[in-house]
């Protein structure tokens, strides 16, 4: 929910579509060049496992306090769901390669057909 529409998630997309122009350039030089964006990509989704887990924490934390308590009822009734359900999954990102379309053109130009 929330997620969709963190800067996170938008800069993940923009990291995709560098992937997309990393692997477009490899073919090129006939060299695997996306070693370090796939670093990127990695420390990404182990950050996002982290996010997971302090989601599962907090949920854990309210549902707790629920026992202690009716006063966050409501809240633990509306938002405990969303936390407990991760609505984002990294490989439904698609790559934004519309914010690189200089650097896809400009390689284009560069190295004509074989790019």
């Amino acid at each position: 929910m929330f997620l969709r529409e963190c800067k996170f998630i938008k800069d993940y997309a923009t990291l995709l579509g560098f992937l997309e122009l990393y692997k477009k350039i490899s073919k090129v030089f006939d060299e695997d060049l996306t070693y370090k964006i796939q670093g990127y990509i990695k420390s990404f989704n182990e950050d996002l496992e982290g996010l997971k887990m302090e989601f599962l924490m907090l949920a854990d934390d309210i549902m707790e306090a629920n026992y202690k308590g009716d006063r966050v009822y409501y809240l633990s009734e509306s938002y405990i769901e969303d936390l407990l359900t991760m609505p984002f999954d990294p490989a439904s990102v698609k790559p934004d390669t519309d914010k690189l379309k200089v650097y896809f053109d400009a390689f284009k130009d560069l190295f004509g057909d074989s790019f």
